[in-house]
């Protein structure tokens, strides 16, 4: 039998979000796929005359995002975590070469991938990514991921040396993001180095003249640490 604190816990929870959706009861019903008359196993539970069952606390947390167990009346208990760090939404892949529509997948949707707090990165606002490819393989092999701070979420810009995520959109809209190491020359030119051992990704790219009617080449974001799959060697 469910004591009463977690029955409160479970109404004061279901309550709450109801009320955050500005809906009545019988709104709320519609909102979970229900007829309106399933309001009166709402009030139930708002109550604190029953708990939602496993069904119901399933479809609560996928409209939500929120645990079952928060739901229930219950508090999840998380374990500790030796090789704990910062978590980030993997938004896609970065593949030279390879062009997209540009969107990137969104953090509700996304898989997360965390970065060891052995690495010591600045508190960036950040997003991680999947290397395709070879053509930033003398650092990056396939399979690689990338954490990736944007220039304009963190109010930073590329230095000399630094790795960074390129975007290229063409003239049929479509976008290409790849990895280049942003060079700057004696004379002050801006060049874009691919790093790669395969033969058609050797020529680096003068990103101040390549501005042109075919492409718009924009740095949208600098790397900041990786986690580096050995390369295969052949």
């Amino acid at each position: 039998m469910e004591n009463n604190d977690q029955k409160k816990k479970a109404a004061e929870r279901i309550k709450q979000l109801r009320t955050e959706l500005g809906l009545d009861q019988k709104q709320f019903a519609v909102f979970l796929g229900k007829e309106e008359e399933f309001q009166s196993t709402i009030s139930k539970w708002e109550r604190q005359k029953q708990i939602p069952g496993a069904e119901y606390t399933a479809l609560l947390s996928q409209k939500t995002g929120k645990s079952q167990l928060y739901f229930s009346g219950l508090d999840e208990v998380v374990p500790a975590v030796m090789n704990s760090g910062r978590r980030y939404p993997l938004a896609g892949d970065i593949q030279a070469g390879a062009w997209t529509d540009g969107v990137e997948t969104p953090e509700y949707e996304a898989d997360y991938v965390t970065l060891p707090d052995v690495m010591d990165v600045p508190p960036y606002k950040m997003k991680a990514f999947r290397v395709r490819g070879d053509s930033m393989d003398k650092y990056y092999p396939e399979g690689s991921i990338v954490f990736v701070a944007g220039l304009f979420e963190n109010h930073i810009r590329p230095e000399s040396g630094d790795v960074v995520l390129v975007r290229v959109q063409g003239k049929n809209g479509l976008f290409e993001n790849t990895l280049k190491e942003y060079v700057i020359d004696e004379e002050g030119r801006k060049w874009l180095w691919p790093r790669s051992h395969a033969p058609e990704f050797q020529a680096p790219l003068y990103i101040d003249q390549h501005r042109d009617e075919d492409s718009d080449v924009v740095i949208a974001g600098i790397v900041q640490a990786s986690i580096t799959k050995a390369r295969k060697r052949k």
